[in-house]
């Protein structure tokens, strides 16, 4: 979505050498296998018509989620990292940010 957004402004505001990736951090072996079977199922459940059929019932309504009770007890953590040009040369510059807020409500706001 980063480099799609980028080549549709005719200023191309990112810059032409934008380079983006994201990633997801797993705590270990057994989550990193479960986080990328679940990424696989979700794949194949949305994109093979009858499988979306099928689960869409079972699926929230646009705008429904989880109780309140279970969102004031998660949270988000993410970390960005960018490269700056100090003294001639390339340096990583890391940004860890975490909070309890529910997410979902900051994203309306």
């Amino acid at each position: 979505m980063v480099h799609r957004s980028n080549a549709l402004w005719e200023s191309q505001s990112y810059g032409r050498q934008l380079l983006y990736s994201e990633a997801h951090e797993a705590e270990g072996p057994v989550d990193a296998v479960l986080g990328s079977m679940g990424h696989a199922i979700a794949h194949l459940i949305t994109t093979v018509p009858l499988l979306r059929r099928l689960v869409a019932p079972l699926l929230p309504e646009p705008g429904d989620g989880p109780p309140e009770a279970y969102r004031k007890k998660n949270h988000w953590k993410c970390t960005l990292t960018g490269w700056t040009q100090e003294e001639g040369r390339a340096k990583p510059r890391r940004c860890h940010c975490l909070d309890r807020s529910d997410v979902g409500r900051l994203t309306r706001l």
